[in-house]
């Protein structure tokens, strides 16, 4: 959706759609049915573009992509209980600004702000110091059992977490220059 919100001056867009998408069918080499990886959240963006003269021109945007992923991470090598729930995202931010200094000269200033959310959580929890007990070795962490093909099973030791957020500013100057019948722009 878009449009001008005041006529050859401000104009607004804006999108959003649903992610929904499954893996299933899966069964691991020890020939054990996966649970569904199921991948899912919406995603956001507007803009609004201002044209404040003939040769100065703003721009703000965001977008904001949420996305849940549950029993992530596991692939033919893997028990169930090996998953994790994921919780993660990105929401990016920008505004520029756009000098056109004449026909064949331009500046352009930018800012953005990145931020990133990764947060994986094991669907077994494990207490926080178990017991060495070698007739329940699901129940101290993750190991490969040779009795089953050299399967990954257990549980997943720790919460991975992975967040960061970045501040960037960028100027871009441009110059036009006419060789023969063609332009080239520095």
């Amino acid at each position: 959706v878009g449009g001008p919100i005041l006529r050859d001056r401000v104009f607004f867009y804006g999108s959003a759609r649903y992610q929904h998408d499954t893996k299933w069918g899966r069964i691991n080499k020890a020939n054990v049915e996966l649970p569904d990886e199921v991948r899912k959240g919406p995603e956001f963006f507007g803009k609004i573009t201002a044209s404040l003269s003939a040769s100065h021109q703003l721009t703000a945007s965001h977008r904001h992509h949420p996305i849940d992923v549950d029993y992530n991470g596991l692939s033919s090598d893997f028990a169930p209980s090996a998953a994790t729930v994921g919780n993660r995202g990105s929401r990016v931010t920008a505004l520029d600004w756009a000098w056109f200094q004449g026909p064949h000269r331009s500046l352009s200033v930018r800012y953005q702000r990145t931020q990133e959310f990764n947060e994986d959580v094991p669907v077994t929890v494990l207490p926080d110091l178990p017991p060495f007990d070698p007739s329940r070795l699901t129940a101290m962490g993750q190991y490969t059992d040779p009795a089953q093909a050299n399967l990954i099973t257990g549980a997943k030791e720790f919460t991975n977490v992975q967040n960061y957020r970045r501040h960037e500013v960028r100027a871009t100057g441009g110059q036009y220059f006419g060789v023969g019948r063609t332009s080239h722009l520095l």
